[in-house]
């Protein structure tokens, strides 16, 4: 198990500024971010480069060039392991 948190952000995108600060409050550099729904347009946000993106596979569709983007495209499988790879995980709505 990691000592890093997981944080899933599923916030709708008109809450990006306030999901962000509440984001650069609690995380660390070591923390893992999953982008769901609505927040997987906040991909390209200067400040989650310094974490591990995730976003699932079925919300990919949303978004132009999956392909070269700098993220964990994940399916609900590798979603679940993720989950129990963490100690914490906090949810920002």
């Amino acid at each position: 198990m990691s000592n890093s948190t997981l944080f899933l952000i599923q916030g709708d995108y008109s809450k990006a500024a306030s999901l962000l600060t509440q984001l650069q409050q609690m995380a660390t550099p070591q923390d893992q971010i999953v982008l769901m729904a609505e927040s997987i347009l906040l991909y390209a946000e200067p400040a989650l480069e310094s974490y591990t993106l995730y976003i699932l596979k079925a919300d990919t569709d949303v978004l132009p060039e999956v392909k070269s983007l700098p993220l964990n495209i994940i399916d609900y499988s590798e979603f679940s392991n993720l989950l129990l790879q963490h100690t914490r995980c906090i949810s920002l709505k």
